[in-house]
């Protein structure tokens, strides 16, 4: 709302479909966010983020498999990536993007413009 300028009633009224289901609607998504592709994501956490995360639901089509040595592989199917980068990053090293390798790139990228941002610029 605080980025919002020019604000003026329209008169006009939203009516939702009779047939939406929001629940079907969001079903593939990370968060709020939905968009119009299909991911299968697949994340290695570390035995430190796998006891952490243990026993908490993320998303409602989500296996998580914990491996022997502590770590767990985290699978889930989306149809958008940005609030799923966003949760990798927040994790920091503790967090593996293994698929798909669009995510890979992009967690890439965001942690080098982060790293190019703690340079000395001096």
């Amino acid at each position: 709302m605080g980025r919002m300028v020019g604000v003026r009633c329209t008169g006009l009224r939203f009516e939702r479909p009779v047939d939406f289901n929001a629940d079907e609607f969001l079903r593939k998504s990370f968060g709020a966010m939905t968009g119009t592709g299909d991911y299968e994501v697949i994340l290695v956490f570390d035995a430190w983020a796998t006891d952490t995360m243990r026993g908490r639901r993320w998303h409602p089509n989500q296996v998580v498999t914990e491996l022997a040595d502590g770590r767990s592989v985290f699978c889930v199917r989306v149809s958008c990536l940005e609030e799923v980068e966003r949760w990798v990053l927040s994790w920091g090293g503790h967090a593996r993007v293994i698929e798909p390798r669009e995510l890979v790139h992009r967690v890439l990228q965001t942690m080098a413009e982060a790293e190019a941002g703690y340079r000395p610029s001096f």
